[in-house]
């Protein structure tokens, strides 16, 4: 296996590359890659445990993570923990100054899908007492919108951003597919 960088946070961070001899790329789950060909491999270094190591990836295009470090390559050359490769990817992922290092858990995406804990001084937002409910129209929804908010509705109280309601009135929402057609 070999390791994979996104061929725009190369470039975007400038990092040097040398241009290859095409080679077809296929995705993790066999399928082909958006890039097609792969044409550049590219070379930088990261610190771990204050040891500068240097890494050699194939750039392409990947949508979830700007790095894929192949599992031969943690192997032989970690002999830290997998808490400080993390931490050295975020680091360079990040592009954060090394005094700020010491914040990263407050971009750590896990911590962000969850408020903070309620305390005594949030607000509830109280209706009025001669408050009378109001009837709005009913948008009917495609049987693929619909399965689309129940997700949005159950992710989102997972994650305690929102909760079930008590209010009397409801509030309409819609919805914009996505460029490649995707709700």
């Amino acid at each position: 296996m070999e390791n994979y960088i996104n061929i725009q946070f190369a470039r975007d961070y400038n990092l040097q590359h040398q241009s290859i001899t095409p080679r077809p790329v296929f995705n993790v789950d066999g399928s082909p890659n958006k890039a097609a060909s792969i044409k550049h491999k590219v070379f930088f270094t990261i610190s771990l445990s204050g040891q500068p190591m240097k890494i050699e990836a194939y750039a392409t295009v990947l949508d979830r993570n700007p790095i894929i470090l192949a599992i031969n390559w943690i192997t032989e050359k970690m002999r830290v923990g997998w808490d400080q490769l993390l931490q050295a990817i975020k680091t360079l992922a990040s592009n954060i100054p090394e005094y700020l290092e010491k914040f990263l858990s407050v971009f750590n995406k896990s911590t962000a899908e969850r408020l903070p804990e309620r305390k005594p001084w949030d607000d509830a937002i109280d209706l009025e007492a001669n408050f009378k409910p109001q009837r709005g129209k009913v948008y009917p929804l495609s049987p693929a919108k619909l399965k689309e908010l129940d997700t949005f509705i159950e992710e989102n109280l997972w994650k305690g951003y929102i909760c079930p309601s008590k209010s009397p009135m409801a509030s309409p929402f819609f919805s914009v597919n996505k460029k490649s057609g995707d709700l």
